[in-house]
């Protein structure tokens, strides 16, 4: 007899949405997104975990915040740079889908 059950999906099924980033300067650039709906957290959401790479070198980072806070600011960046970021909720169980990636190429060195 085949066990024909559903199963629950127990991270974020779905990513932030509305997720958005800009260039503030040559090394900076800032992320914005609004929450998950219930619906989709599958739980509250704990935090944000956001990926970014340096799209010429493939080398990337993550950082982590709050999961009452919808925007992050990213400092470090290398001038006139393209970089991808991605925004993930976390629940309890764990991190969930990613945004598609956000492309972001930074400021000409000098410029803000």
């Amino acid at each position: 007899m085949l066990n024909n059950k559903l199963f629950t999906v127990s991270v974020p099924a779905v990513g932030p949405w509305n997720a958005h980033a800009y260039n503030v300067s040559s090394t900076a650039a800032s992320l914005h997104w609004e929450t998950i709906p219930d619906r989709y957290s599958n739980g509250k959401i704990q935090q944000y975990r956001i990926l970014w790479e340096h799209l010429s070198l493939g080398k990337s980072w993550r950082t982590v915040v709050d999961g009452k806070q919808f925007q992050v600011h990213i400092d470090g960046l290398q001038p006139f740079t393209n970089y991808s970021f991605r925004v993930a909720g976390v629940n309890h169980r764990g991190v969930g889908i990613d945004t598609l990636p956000i492309y972001v190429r930074t400021d000409e060195s000098g410029m803000s």
